[in-house]
């Protein structure tokens, strides 16, 4: 099924050097360098091992993977099988003198690379950003790149997501291979800046900044002049004004590795989902000594070594008790009830990777117009361009890790939780490990340092304003005490620690799942942050927009539109705007867009049918937002 926002592809399959790869835009928009070169297109790939012989060599177009239709290959990398992906490319003459680095914005599952028949690097984990130096392994002229694959799948323990061999239901097909943008960059030889650390302080009107580069080294901080500007740079800047007080190349220099403090004046706007401005930065490598850090002197006679062009925003999300004592949540101090649908990532023609750019801006925009200030990131992470334009755009988000290891509850636990009872008969410690196969103490210190490692990926976008660690106990271990180190790791953020049934009492919120029942007040005693993380999933089959036209699944089935909306009216009017009173401020609608045989989106698979009628949904959610604006007059004015 291709998709009319689908990048079309103008070069033929044979061509290994396309002129217009897919997924061409810079793919890590907030640390902009000047050059790279991306190496989407098509490569050539083969499978290894299995109960076969080995296979040929044929054409798969990155970074689609090659279960999907897109990658033009259609076969699904078994937990046995090897996946050799290869291809040549050419350095520009441009970038002699520089290092190379080799950049993967996410592989599943375990790699090796190797460049003209020498290992390079290797990496384990599927949705991660990762880069090897291939300087001392390049010749001149032309180079071989070999990728070689392996993923388990669902027969391992890894953080996978909802992929699995055999999909049905609410689990998809899985995504082997590369499925993110590839590309090169040219860094300078002598230093470079390898990562920053943005934390805004609101409340004290500054910016802290840790910038960590390859050696020890000074750094400057500063605004850049507006009129630096450059083809390669994304397009952000549009809501950016000059930030009162502060003017082009003002900044702060100090050594890296230390935190330095970017003074703000007071009047700085503050991002919100209503005026989501951002600020740009540019972080510079110099070739001064390393001295003491302070704000004024930007230090401009010395030279830059490496420069990456970024931004921030000003904003904090907080939790408020009322006069009633229940907490309800404000953003900038103003009152926000968080308010979006669930959104897995996939699309029909490309699984986990987004066909294009268009398609991402799709989803993002399409949310925003149906009068969401929220969307929840399910068990998956995007690319960096998704987070971009979440950040661009306003659009609040509620990042889960990516779970794996095994289900914590039985099918009739399951279903008992479904009904809203939760579930308190399974812990999360030692006693359940093997249960949920997280028996082995490096499975489970793979997990922590993915979920650690997904939280430095994500720190500098400001949409993203909760972590969420675990989801329906699925490999759930431990979270209460990981809920208080990402708390430690990361104190400007909430935490929705266990999402639905297996509640250990962490986190900031009392976490709930409902959707064959009705849904129910909080329970007393809990003063966290009461929040429906999951609920709805009414479903509505449209022929001619489904993934299987003979299956479907979901929690309640209706068979027309005006069905449809008149039951989605209810449970909100009904059932859900009635909690806000009892200190709801935040809900998650099951979902943004069917996904395999899962028909409960609020669009199609293939997001040319909006099922219900977008005024209809945009009114409910203004008066989410009226009611709970009244609460939080009754308790907070």
């Amino acid at each position: 099924m291709a998709l009319e926002w689908t990048m079309a592809i103008s070069t033929s399959r044979s061509d290994t050097h396309a002129s217009t790869p897919p997924l061409n835009r810079y793919p890590r928009p907030a640390a902009v360098r000047t050059r790279w070169l991306n190496l989407n297109g098509v490569w050539q790939c083969r499978f290894e091992g299995g109960s076969g012989s080995p296979g040929r060599w044929q054409d798969v177009l990155v970074p689609f993977s090659p279960e999907t239709a897109l990658s033009g290959v259609g076969r699904v990398l078994q937990p046995d099988e090897l996946l050799t992906y290869r291809r040549s490319f050419n350095i520009p003459a441009d970038w002699s003198g520089c290092r190379v680095l080799l950049n993967f914005e996410a592989v599943d599952y375990r790699c090796i690379c190797r460049i003209n028949g020498r290992e390079a690097g290797t990496h384990v984990g599927g949705y991660l950003p990762f880069s090897f130096d291939i300087t001392d392994h390049l010749a001149d002229g032309e180079n071989e790149l070999l990728l070689e694959i392996t993923d388990p799948t669902d027969t391992g323990s890894q953080s996978r997501g909802k992929q699995v061999l055999n999909p049905g239901g609410i689990w998809y097909t899985p995504t082997g291979g590369v499925w993110q943008t590839v590309w090169l960059e040219p860094v300078p030889p002598e230093n470079r800046i390898t990562s920053f650390r943005l934390t805004p302080d609101p409340r004290e009107h500054r910016l802290f900044v840790r910038v960590e580069t390859l050696r020890h080294a000074q750094v400057r901080i500063r605004l850049p002049d507006s009129a630096s500007t450059d083809r390669n740079r994304p397009k952000t800047g549009e809501n950016r004004p000059e930030m009162p007080g502060i003017g082009p190349g003002t900044g702060v220099i100090g050594p890296s590795g230390a935190d330095l403090i970017l003074p703000l004046p007071p009047e700085t706007e503050l991002w919100s989902p209503e005026n989501p401005v951002l600020h740009d930065l540019l972080v510079e490598v110099l070739d001064a000594p390393a001295g003491e850090s302070g704000p004024g002197n930007p230090n401009a006679g010395s030279r830059v070594i490496d420069s990456q062009r970024t931004y921030f925003a000003l904003r904090l999300l907080e939790k408020v008790r009322g006069s009633d004592g229940r907490y309800r949540l404000a953003l900038n101090g103003q009152p926000l009830f968080l308010n979006g649908p669930l959104d897995q990532g996939y699309w029909p023609e490309s699984g986990m990777t987004p066909p294009s750019e268009e398609a991402i801006l799709f989803d993002l925009e399409q949310t925003k117009a149906l009068g969401f200030n929220m969307i929840r990131k399910h068990i998956k992470v995007e690319s960096r361009r998704w987070y971009h334009h979440a950040d661009r755009l306003g659009l609040i988000v509620i990042q889960d890790m990516v779970s794996g290891g095994g289900q914590q509850l039985s099918d009739s636990e399951t279903i008992f939780a479904f009904r809203n009872r939760g579930s308190r008969r399974r812990d999360d410690t030692r006693r359940s490990y093997r249960r949920i196969r997280r028996s082995d103490p490096e499975l489970r210190k793979e997990v922590e340092t993915e979920l650690t490692g997904m939280m430095d990926h994500l720190h500098n976008h400001p949409c993203v304003l909760v972590w969420v660690p675990f989801n329906e106990g699925w490999g759930q271990f431990d979270a209460a005490r990981i809920a208080g180190e990402v708390k430690r790791k990361d104190p400007t953020r909430l935490v929705d620690h266990a999402s639905g049934w297996l509640d250990r009492g962490g986190g900031d919120f009392q976490s709930r799942h409902t959707y064959f029942m009705p849904l129910r007040r909080p329970s007393g005693g809990d003063d966290r942050v009461f929040f429906y993380s999951e609920y709805g999933g009414y479903n509505l089959a449209v022929p001619g927009h489904m993934w299987d036209e003979s299956r479907k699944f979901g929690y309640r089935f209706l068979k027309t539109k005006e069905k449809l909306e008149a039951a989605y009216a209810g449970l909100m009017r009904r059932q859900l705007i009635p909690l806000i009173s009892h200190g709801l401020s935040a809900a998650v609608y099951t979902q943004l867009s069917d996904v395999e045989i899962e028909t409960n989106g609020y669009f199609t698979y293939d997001r040319k049918i909006l099922k219900m009628d977008a005024g209809l949904i945009r009114q409910i959610n203004d008066e989410i937002d009226r009611a709970y604006a009244a609460e939080w007059e009754k308790h907070h004015g």
